[in-house]
């Protein structure tokens, strides 16, 4: 599912700017779904790993580079709609939530990765290695889920600011 832009001013720098950002970031967040859906097999958790780890890159990098963009945008509708400065708090604070989610789930598929390799440190068995795999997958697409949570919101509160500072459509 592609995040389509919010704001209808065509034209507009806000618009021009976030909308290839927020499509690499669904983008991103698209692929490290579909790699981490993956089955993850006793004996393979390594190449589990491997399909995982560049999606999660990607995420990273769209995630921090958009980061800006939404502190932007979150600054402009500040200014122009100071009413909604309570729900951008809130979203801030979410997204500030959802990013430390981020890199434990980094760090956790780090550790994933280190103890599945070929050559793996010893005394740690394969059930443990399978159940933090499992349990970093299940943590990814929960985190996905909040991330698309964010956007989507995010989304919503622009719209609803551009048109209590413009008048809605037709009215």
């Amino acid at each position: 599912m592609s995040t389509t832009n919010p704001l209808p001013a065509p034209g507009s720098k806000a618009v021009d700017t976030a909308s290839p950002r927020v499509e690499g970031l669904t983008d991103a967040i698209r692929d490290l779904e579909s790699a981490a859906l993956e089955p993850v097999v006793e004996g393979e958790i390594h190449l589990w790993c491997e399909r995982v780890t560049p999606s999660i890159q990607s995420v990273i990098e769209a995630w921090a580079s958009d980061a800006k963009q939404r502190e932007a945008l979150r600054r402009a509708v500040e200014v122009t709609d100071p009413a909604t400065t309570h729900r951008g708090d809130d979203l801030c604070e979410e997204e500030r939530r959802i990013d430390e989610q981020l890199r434990r789930i980094h760090s956790r598929l780090e550790d994933v990765t280190r103890t599945s390799a070929p050559g793996r440190p010893r005394g740690v068995d394969e059930s443990t290695r399978i159940g933090d795999a499992r349990t970093t997958r299940a943590a990814i697409l929960h985190w996905s889920v909040d991330a698309r949570m964010l956007i989507t919101d995010l989304a919503q509160w622009l719209t609803e600011a551009h048109y209590r500072d413009r008048g809605t459509p037709g009215g």
